[in-house]
């Protein structure tokens, strides 16, 4: 039943977290993920169309009191862009950090690369660039350093690992406890 609520939502909860971050001297990040749709040509959500989605959840996260918007989880540079571009229009004086999902062959599911996704959101005036999710911290240390050496001076750069994927165990999966520490 919230559908069309999408900017009541994200204005309740970031006045949550706001209270909370205000208690305990925190920022307050507004979080905006994928659609879940491609864009077109691949699909049918078009770049206007995504734009106007991500400025909804914009508008009730800037109005809910977020320190800064953070764009996670993409793995289409043109959704990544349009949700930029809704950031950047809705609220243009908070920051706005892109984290990427890097999977097969340390790319996105669509193929991007680490350095080409440093390349294309400093060209869109992002204040940090990185890659969260993916298949966990060995793989993270790689995509880091390629991070890391495509950065342009001035661009903060973020490497948010999960703890890798799952282990079969029997008929049941267990976590991957394999945590290795990335010193860059």
């Amino acid at each position: 039943g919230l559908s069309g609520r999408a900017e009541e939502v994200n204005r309740a909860g970031a006045a949550i977290a706001r209270g909370v971050g205000d208690r305990h001297g925190a920022l307050v990040a507004g979080d905006i993920g994928p659609t879940g749709e491609l864009l077109d040509p691949l699909g049918t959500l078009t770049f206007e169309e995504a734009t106007a989605l991500f400025a909804e959840q914009v508008r009730g996260l800037a109005a809910g009191g977020a320190d800064l918007i953070l764009i996670e989880t993409m793995s289409d540079l043109g959704e990544a862009r349009a949700a930029v571009t809704a950031a950047r229009e809705v609220a243009p004086d908070l920051p706005v950090i892109v984290t990427l999902s890097f999977d097969t062959n340390l790319r996105t599911m669509m193929g991007v690369a680490p350095a080409a996704a440093v390349q294309a959101l400093a060209a869109e005036g992002v204040d940090a660039v990185g890659a969260n999710c993916g298949r966990g911290p060995d793989d993270m240390r790689t995509i880091a350093e390629q991070l890391v050496a495509a950065r342009p001076d001035g661009l903060l750069l973020v490497a948010q690992s999960n703890a890798g994927l799952p282990a079969l165990d029997g008929d049941r999966f267990r976590p991957n406890l394999n945590m290795a520490r990335l010193d860059l």
